[in-house]
């Protein structure tokens, strides 16, 4: 599986890895790919258990709208706690989610959090470590 730390291109085929900080709180990149599948990511969200606490995830499948084979939507938790283990944390579990999945190509949108002290390069290169 070949990951990429990029900004969201709604014409790219595979996986798109997407956040939300706690209180379903969407980042920039998944506001956008919401906007783009028609409100998809809202309508899973309202219909699962999904908040964005720290470690949850939430996958749309197929989303309409965009090639994309499927959005995976991981839960940061709150902003203030986004540090350096953390982030090498998403990374892991991005993994873990998709090793299986037969995903080979996976995109991965890091914002700038509102909140976090963490800049969004040090989020995406502590997830490509601990990826």
């Amino acid at each position: 599986m070949r990951l990429t730390f990029a900004s969201i291109d709604l014409k790219r085929q595979g996986a798109i890895v997407a956040f939300a900080t706690e209180g379903k709180s969407l980042a920039a990149s998944a506001k956008a790919l919401d906007e783009a599948t028609g409100g998809a990511i809202r309508r899973a969200i309202r219909a699962s258990r999904f908040t964005g606490a720290r470690d949850q995830s939430l996958t749309v499948m197929a989303p309409h709208g965009i090639k994309a084979s499927r959005i995976l939507l991981i839960g940061l938790g709150k902003a203030a706690e986004i540090d350096e283990l953390s982030a090498q944390r998403i990374g892991g579990q991005v993994v873990a989610e998709l090793a299986t999945s037969g995903e080979s190509a996976v995109a991965i949108a890091i914002d700038p959090i509102t909140g976090a002290s963490l800049a969004a390069s040090a989020v995406a290169a502590n997830a490509a470590y601990g990826a």
